[in-house]
């Protein structure tokens, strides 16, 4: 059996409604073609690098399932034209991707939008947090504030010289 996965953009409107139903008709499709729905998981909502649909932001969902080497362009068809004319309004993107047979199906994936803190108080703690990350990894280390006369030196000659090629032209 071959494992297939295939991640789903849609808009970040999506309502509970319409993501329970997308995931309901996926399941029946991918059954309907004699394969079986591993997983399906709604990852969270994501800044897009890119707007897609004039839309800044989007939500994912990662739909794993197995199938049988026969009949899998037919099964990719079928899911390809679900996303592209039934569920056209919803969704923005989606890829298709074989997985390894053995291999593990578990990502270490980033904290979506919903996920961050969100009371004043995690907030202030994260931010917190944040600034003695950055005030440890701000500093270089071994370098004194005042510069040495040694480096200043050959800046001084630098400009002299470019000075001098200025004046002969």
């Amino acid at each position: 059996m071959l494992r297939y996965e295939t991640l789903i953009l849609t808009v970040p409107e999506i309502t509970k409604d319409e993501s329970d139903s997308l995931e309901k008709d996926f399941a029946r499709l991918v059954k309907d073609h004699a394969a079986e729905l591993i997983s399906y998981e709604r990852w969270g909502k994501y800044r897009l690098s890119y707007p897609v649909r004039k839309n800044e932001y989007g939500v994912y969902f990662l739909a794993r399932f197995e199938r049988e080497e026969k009949g899998v362009k037919a099964l990719l068809d079928a899911i390809h034209t679900f996303f592209k004319i039934k569920r056209h309004e919803i969704i923005m993107r989606s890829m298709n991707s074989v997985l390894p047979s053995k291999g593990s199906l578990t990502y270490q994936r980033p904290q979506s939008l919903e996920e961050f803190p969100t009371r004043s108080r995690d907030t202030m703690q994260y931010l917190k947090e944040a600034r003695a990350i950055s005030r440890n990894t701000d500093k270089p280390a071994g370098r004194s504030e005042k510069p040495s006369k040694a480096s200043e030196k050959p800046e001084v000659e630098a400009v002299a010289q470019e000075t001098e090629v200025a004046s002969t032209e």
